[in-house]
């Protein structure tokens, strides 16, 4: 027996020697070469290149913004230089497309691109969307310019949890930078705008980086900046590549962005019958509404939009807005026991929410 129990107390005491042994012979075999198909090479080289495919693309833009004294003066309200970060996104033969966040040059009276080479020229603002906080502008091409290429907006969103990417900005107006990071979460409703389905990343963006694109690991640009907690950290928000496509699509073929209107206050269903994602409950049918007009009522729960079926009153209102205006939307309705369908024509949305409020 009390050989038994030395034994047991030797044991542990061998493995820690061994252990302590095995790891002094790894550091004195450390070596600081790896092997040309290591995974983290490979890695490296991937950001390299994405880094240099895409940084003549990415612009810094500078708006002479009127900013508020607040405070009793004799003087008029002053004007100050905003920065932002913008990319190319299309090219013709006269001119660059630049995409960036409408708040960047909201109100301006001037707005100057830098690009890579510091070489600026004077930008036209062609048109934005306030609620989504997107602007488009274009800078005359010149040959000095002439090389530049726009990068290539993913057209449907399909990042993952734990994604990398990375994102290119201007932060503190300091020169072009890189950060690295990955998708936090997605369909993230911080609660800044009445158009919700934002990217979480844990990249550091800070003031400046606002309109820059947000990189997957193909190189293709799978969102863009939008807003950071301000006294948190590794909290950033970008908006999703589909809805960057659709809206700037619409803003060059309109001048605007034309958005569905259907004249129905819906929340969700969980708030008030306890039935998670099945629809959402009709609270009020706008008078001579498009919805009251085809008949449908308070109490009705809508189930789906031409056959898309909805989670909640945020993917109603994305939906919603996506429908075209005098088109037909097929209502998927329950009212008590039944479940039926309702055409709706749609109708067009004509007030511009702005996005901060």
């Amino acid at each position: 027996m009390y050989m038994q129990k030395r034994f047991l107390l030797v044991v542990p005491i061998l493995l820690v020697v061994v252990v302590v042994i095995y790891n002094c012979d790894r550091r004195g075999n450390f070596s600081h070469h790896l092997p040309s198909n290591h995974p983290l090479i490979k890695l490296q080289n991937r950001i390299n290149d994405i880094v240099n495919y895409s940084k003549a693309s990415v612009v810094k833009i500078t708006g002479d913004k009127e900013i508020p004294t607040f405070f009793y003066s004799s003087q008029s309200d002053f004007r100050d230089w905003v920065i932002g970060t913008g990319f190319v996104f299309k090219k013709d033969k006269d001119y660059l497309y630049i995409l960036s966040n409408y708040h960047v040059i909201e109100n301006s009276k001037k707005i100057k691109i830098t690009f890579l080479n510091n070489y600026q020229k004077e930008a036209i603002l062609i048109g934005k969307d306030k609620a989504t906080d997107i602007a488009i502008l274009k800078v005359k091409l010149d040959e000095k310019l002439a090389e530049i290429e726009p990068l290539k907006i993913k057209e449907k969103s399909d990042l993952k949890v734990g994604d990398f990417i990375l994102v290119a900005g201007f932060p503190y107006n300091l020169d072009l930078s890189y950060t690295v990071g990955i998708v936090s979460a997605l369909h993230v409703n911080p609660g800044i705008s009445q158009f919700e389905d934002f990217i979480q990343l844990n990249s550091a963006i800070n003031p400046g980086n606002s309109g820059g694109p947000i990189l997957d690991i193909y190189g293709y640009v799978a969102g863009m900046v939008i807003a950071t907690v301000q006294y948190g950290q590794g909290i950033g928000f970008a908006i999703p590549s589909d809805t960057v496509k659709y809206i700037s699509k619409e803003i060059l073929l309109f001048g605007h962005v034309r958005r569905g209107w259907l004249g129905l206050l819906v929340e969700n269903t969980a708030d008030f019958i306890n039935e998670n994602d099945k629809g959402v409950l009709v609270i009020n049918v706008y008078k001579n509404s498009p919805a009251k007009i085809s008949g449908i009522k308070a109490g009705d729960i809508i189930l789906a939009i031409n056959g898309v079926y909805i989670k909640n009153r945020e993917q109603f209102r994305k939906l919603e807005a996506r429908l075209k205006p005098n088109s037909t939307a097929i209502l998927t309705v329950i009212r008590g026991k039944r479940q039926f369908e309702i055409p709706v024509k749609v109708a067009e949305n004509k007030q511009e929410e702005d996005f901060f409020n």
